[in-house]
């Protein structure tokens, strides 16, 4: 009798832990069917996802791997504290996460990118962004160089085979009254490290397109295909008086290798900002800066 009283809830406990691990099971898949997203990227999914109540008590926001393909960018703006947004292995475009208002890094490793559409008072406050692993164009490369405020730019693994030749100036007119005057605006006004590792860059001129980015103090260009570093000459703008063009404006005359200019808006007529790639007469084997 003690035997089959001991026996007894043994039993009942072995078949209330199969069942328990049962209902686990169960409510695992629907904890992972909930998870799962229906391939769009909206404000219920954010606050269910990271589990808070409304868009403001979220600062952070990691949906990497979920295989997002669609988002609802106005549900985006309600977001005023979000500064950190990592998105990678999915399907987005840059252009959906525009309307974060405080954003200021973003991931988007892998998410099969080739072009990328951004306007003039976008991304105001981005300072770090990743492109790794995706498929730009140097036309999208260009078009990110109207973001204020970028301090980094990854684009490791893109496949690029050249830079834009004008990567650092775009042209636009200075006012619709004197349509005969232009103005440069230099791209990357902010950029400090750029990352172009894992490429197949080749060219020497690659190294004129990057000559221009002022601010650039980290440059990556490792497993790429480049033999040789140009000498490269540094050509400024000047105006008709031959003073630099927003420059110091200054009497006192100081050596040329010591002029720049002083603001990053130019005014011209007929040229702007340019680096030459001088052709090596001698020692052609020798690597110069």
């Amino acid at each position: 009798k003690p035997k089959s009283v001991l026996e007894a809830p043994a039993a009942g406990q072995e078949s209330q832990k199969k069942a328990s691990e049962v209902r686990g099971k169960k409510g695992f898949q629907q904890e992972n069917q909930e998870d799962i997203p229906g391939h769009v990227l909206d404000r219920a999914f954010l606050l269910k996802h990271h589990r808070v109540r409304k868009p403001s008590d979220l600062c952070t926001i990691n949906v990497s791997g979920l295989k997002f393909s669609k988002a609802k960018e106005k549900d985006f703006k309600h977001f005023h504290s979000v500064i950190y947004i990592n998105a990678s292995e999915n399907l987005l475009p840059l252009e959906v996460f525009h309307t974060f208002p405080t954003l200021k890094e973003l991931e988007l490793a892998f998410n099969g990118i080739k072009t990328v559409y951004v306007k003039y008072g976008d991304f105001k406050f981005l300072e770090f962004l990743d492109l790794s692993f995706n498929s730009l164009t140097t036309e999208a490369i260009c078009d990110l160089g109207i973001l204020p405020h970028l301090r980094v730019l990854l684009l490791t693994g893109n496949g690029l085979t050249s830079l834009p030749p004008n990567l650092a100036v775009t042209e636009q007119e200075a006012s619709v009254t004197s349509l005969t005057s232009r103005r440069y605006i230099l791209r990357f006004p902010a950029l400090e490290t750029l990352m172009l590792d894992d490429n197949k860059l080749s060219s020497p001129n690659c190294f004129a397109s990057l000559a221009g980015l002022r601010r650039l103090k980290k440059l990556s260009l490792d497993q790429n295909r480049i033999f040789r570093i140009p000498y490269l000459q540094q050509c400024q703008l000047r105006d008709g008086s031959g003073d630099w063009v927003g420059g110091r404006g200054s009497a006192q005359k100081e050596p040329h290798s010591m002029r720049q200019p002083k603001s990053w808006m130019f005014e011209a007529s007929d040229e702007q900002p340019d680096y030459t790639v001088l052709p090596m007469k001698k020692d052609v084997d020798r690597t110069g800066e």
